[in-house]
């Protein structure tokens, strides 16, 4: 789910490689975005964007996966489930050409829908009808259900901008998202085929919870000086829950699962303090840049027992 509102972007750039020392630690490209400020002027903006799953036309491959599978169930295929998303933004003067604000909210709904299917099961016979076995496979058949997934997710921005002075700026912005996934916890599963091997007592909740912090002063020392702090501050939760608590259960003959799975209940904690900071120097053709950077990242994760 995204963190940040995509009203909230005034632009981003992407250096796949060849950046500075600055980033040296990266392994990878580099994502830079940078969200929009307030003005003298009061400006806002808003968008809804809906996706019915009626329109949704999928590919030859697609469609077969689906209806194979769906048609021994007597459901009707989904290829792309109904989605809303929808926010906006607003921005403006709380003193003219010295303090802005800016706020953005974006949100999304989704739920799509989806089968327990244990596909070994039509292949299970049994002799006598009395067998202890038929217990079992009546107990499978009852757990074949359908159910719905979800994926709705929230996100919260707000930022000030001060000319303190012709030569100070700061700037500082408050991100809040929030995600909620029911019914998402299973793994495994492809995307073409919206039905599952595993039970819902099987399943779970995921979701998260961010809070980040984001402060920056730029300072114009001279014509050719330049200075720039930056500090942030970030947490991040994620508590994965279980629909059920009880004994994970794999039946390899039928391919079916029920119980708790080995990785839920759990909990996870993502802590980042961050400051950084750079003197740019120019003089003539050449530019020079000197800077450190202070990063202490803490990771923690609550296990079931």
């Amino acid at each position: 789910a995204f963190v940040i509102p995509q009203e909230s972007i005034r632009e981003f750039q992407v250096v796949a490689a060849g950046y500075s020392a600055e980033f040296g630690r990266s392994t990878g490209g580099i994502i830079n975005a940078v969200t929009k400020s307030g003005s003298n002027n009061l400006r806002g903006s808003l968008f809804y964007l809906y996706r019915p799953e009626q329109l949704a036309r999928g590919n030859s491959y697609s469609r077969a996966i689906q209806e194979q599978t769906l048609d021994r169930v007597g459901l009707d295929a989904t290829l792309a489930p109904t989605q809303h998303q929808f926010g906006g933004s607003v921005g403006g003067p709380i003193i003219t050409d010295k303090l802005f604000y800016f706020a953005s909210y974006e949100q999304q709904r989704f739920r799509a829908p989806r089968q327990v299917v244990f596909g070994g099961l039509s292949n299970v016979a049994f002799v006598d009808p009395t067998d202890r076995g038929v217990a079992s496979r009546d107990f499978l058949n009852s757990l074949q259900v359908p159910y719905e997934q979800t994926n709705d997710a929230y996100a919260l921005l707000g930022r000030i901008d001060w000319n303190i002075t012709d030569s100070n700026r700061f700037n500082g912005r408050y991100n809040f998202a929030r995600n909620d996934a029911l019914n998402a916890a299973a793994t495994g599963e492809t995307v073409l085929d919206p039905t599952t091997p595993s039970a819902l007592s099987a399943n779970g909740i995921e979701r998260n919870r961010n809070n980040i912090f984001v402060g920056q002063v730029i300072s114009n020392l001279s014509a050719t000086m330049i200075n720039e702090l930056r500090f942030q501050y970030a947490r991040e939760e994620r508590p994965r829950e279980a629909n059920t608590l009880s004994p994970n259960v794999f039946l390899g003959a039928t391919f079916a699962q029920y119980g708790s799975r080995n990785f839920l209940p759990t909990t996870q904690y993502d802590t980042r303090s961050q400051v950084a900071d750079a003197l740019t120097y120019v003089t003539g053709n050449h530019t020079f840049k000197f800077g450190g950077e202070y990063k202490r990242h803490a990771y923690d994760t609550n296990l079931p027992e």
